[in-house]
Formats: structure tokens, sequence, C-alpha cells
């Protein structure tokens, strides 16, 4: 009876053991650069598994148990660990290039590792030789930090330019009117992309305002 129970016994164990969760790894950016090259055609988003039905029924399990008697929260972690668990052992998650050619939506709670993944999305491009555009309004450190990085690493420091207008010094020079020849087009053109119900918006008639102030004082 004990070797006839002992596999599942094991099973069981090993399973508590990962619905307690794993450290978080991390990887040398130098090591990581020298990998990229042996995923040819793909993108590599992390190590994981891919969700499937049964992982969502085993979560539904788990709540209604109450997943702290398998897995104690760490308040020192953010999130609920115990769900990387339900995969059992992590493995290397790929995706073809092919793929995201289209749009790419990534979703998650604030701190769930979002702006992480972007860091790898933006260092595989650019070890890759692509042009990469980021439009950040939150202005997010890290991920800036990530982008000038990832140019160091392809041997190209000079690919990475930035603008801030808080930050003039540090900031790349973007003349908005260098493709008009009236200093008036620029807020038409602005004026011309919002849309309108009435014809008399405020938003177009603060444009238009300082369209006429900024002619003035030319």
């Amino acid at each position: 009876m004990v070797l006839t129970w002992l596999p599942g016994t094991v099973r069981g164990i090993k399973r508590r053991d990962w619905l307690r969760g794993c450290p978080q790894q991390f990887i040398d950016p130098q090591v990581f650069a020298a990998r990229v090259p042996s995923w040819p055609g793909l993108l590599w988003m992390g190590r994981g598994f891919d969700w499937e039905a049964r992982h969502a029924q085993e979560a539904l399990d788990l709540i209604r148990l109450g997943p702290e008697r398998f897995a104690p929260r760490d308040p020192a972690r953010l999130g609920a660990t115990w769900i990387h668990g339900l995969g059992g052992a992590d493995a290397e998650i790929t995706v073809l290039l092919a793929h995201t050619e289209g749009h790419l939506l990534i979703v998650g709670t604030t701190g769930c590792g979002k702006t992480r993944l972007f860091d790898l999305l933006v260092t595989q491009a650019v070890l890759r030789g692509d042009a990469v555009v980021i439009l950040d309004p939150k202005g997010d450190r890290g991920l800036r930090a990530a982008a000038e990085r990832a140019c160091l690493l392809a041997g190209t420091p000079e690919r990475f330019v930035s603008f801030h207008p808080a930050f003039p010094a540090a900031s790349m020079r973007l003349d908005p009117l260098r493709n008009f020849q009236r200093a008036t087009e620029l807020a038409s053109r602005v004026a011309a992309l919002i849309p309108s119900e009435t014809g008399n918006d405020p938003f177009k008639a603060f444009g238009h305002s300082a369209r006429w102030s900024r002619a003035s004082c030319r």
C-alpha cells in the first residue's frame, strides 16, 4: 500500500512546494544579449506556462479552499504567488515574431511586471536591429534606462535619443514648426484632429487663441 500511494504523495508534496512560490529570477544583461541570437524568429517572453482551462479550474478550487492553507501569503511580495505554482515547473515561453506584427495587448495590475516585460521586448528588438519608438506619458525612468542599456549592449549607443520638454538639457531638440511655413498652421493642424460636435469646443478655442498669440509674438 505504501508503494501504491507513494507516487501520488510525492506529486502532492511537489505541488504544495510549487504553490508556495519561488524567488524572483534575474538575468544579467550581458548573458541575455548573448542568448538572443539563439532565438531566431522568436520573441522570448520569460519563464512560465500556458494558461489552460484546467488551470482556471484549479485556481477556482484553491480560492474556495483558501490558498493560504497551502501557500502562506508573504507580505513582502506582491500578488498571489501561488498562481505560478499551478503550472508546475516553469518552461521558457516564446512567441513567433510573425504573430506580433499586429497589435499586442499586455494587461496586469500595478506592480505585476508589465514594465519589466517591456524591458525584454525593447531589448530584443534593439538587439535585432529593429527601430523602436516608445511613447511613455508616465515617464518611467526604469524603462528609459532599459532602452538606453539595450543600445549599449548592441554596440550602438548613438541610436538612443529621448525627448522630454521638462528636461531640455538632456533632451533632443524638436522643432514642431520645421515642416510648416507659418506658425498658425501648427494650431490649425492640431485643431483639425480634435473631434467636434458644436464647432465651438473649448479646446479648439484655446488652440486658436494660442495660435494668434504665437503669430503676434513672431
